[in-house]
């Protein structure tokens, strides 16, 4: 991978002095932690998914997830889990053409048992990021990939999602993150970043932001923020801390008068939701307001 690949050579000579470099998973941990770059999360379960992610790299993208946890309802993971092998396998086919892929597991079991079912076409996968992590859930998700990534010709690397309500709520934030800096610490060969949860963070004081804020500005969140990097990110032994991932369509889905929604429908406890994974609006000839989900 390389960022900017898709400009032309004239163009980076043009707006580089230095180009950018190129770089996989095997190359230096610390250099590949920060070339992540806008890590791209999508539904494990998308039936198009190896096509999606050729086509994301064509437009930038060096990192990408597919999410197996909050992403999947309950009913639908085991399918999930056969997608995600068969589109692995496709994307091996190119691997010229590929981010650094993860997966974002929702139990410690998947990730052997990702591994095994991709076989010899592991090798596209560079890691799995790990959800809800704690001190107390933390280490058998890290010793799963440990094990799966022991009978490789590579490593395998672990991202911890922070985002637990430990670490949201100030009585707890403090002692729950140094005791997950210490599970980490003794992975450390193996964690290539450190993720926020931004949303499960909202979540837990039913915060919703707007689309022209960052989620800087919303102060309880920044404030959770500023402890991670203080545990997390220090310079002389620290990690890389990679920002919230962006909320892709909220300005789309707030000002168009009409939207295609391509997606899943989820009926469970009584109540329908629809996962979006893709907004686009749709052109009426008939004037119409825009809508305020808020």
């Amino acid at each position: 991978m390389r960022h900017f690949d898709f400009l032309t050579d004239a163009d980076r000579r043009r707006l580089f002095m230095h180009a950018p470099e190129a770089f996989d998973a095997r190359s230096d941990p610390q250099f590949v932690a920060v070339a992540l770059g806008a890590t791209l999360y999508s539904p494990a379960i998308r039936p198009n998914l190896a096509a999606d992610i050729h086509r994301r790299v064509g437009e930038g993208v060096t990192s990408m997830v597919a999410c197996l946890e909050d992403a999947i309802p309950d009913a639908e993971v085991a399918r999930a889990e056969r997608n995600l092998v068969t589109e692995l396998r496709r994307c091996a086919a190119r691997p010229e053409a590929l981010p650094l892929l993860f997966v974002r597991v929702r139990t410690p079991a998947q990730i052997p048992m990702i591994v095994s079912a991709l076989g010899e076409d592991v090798g596209v996968l560079s890691g799995f990021v790990l959800p809800k992590f704690t001190d107390e859930s933390g280490p058998e998700y890290l010793e799963a990939v440990v094990e799966a990534s022991a009978d490789l010709d590579h490593r395998l690397f672990a991202m911890p999602l922070l985002e637990s309500r430990e670490i949201m709520f100030a009585e707890s934030r403090i002692t729950a993150l140094h005791s997950a800096r210490r599970v980490v610490d003794k992975y450390r060969d193996h964690v290539l970043a450190v993720r926020v949860g931004a949303t499960d963070l909202c979540a837990a004081y039913g915060l919703r932001r707007s689309s022209d804020m960052t989620i800087y500005d919303v102060r309880m969140i920044a404030d959770v923020l500023a402890d991670v990097v203080n545990v997390f990110g220090r310079a002389d032994n620290g990690y890389v801390v990679t920002g919230p991932v962006w909320a892709r369509f909220p300005k789309i889905a707030a000002q168009a008068g009409a939207l295609i929604v391509r997606g899943m429908l989820e009926r469970s406890d009584g109540a329908t939701n629809l996962l979006a994974e893709h907004l686009e609006p749709l052109r009426l000839r008939v004037p119409t307001t825009s809508r305020d989900f808020r």
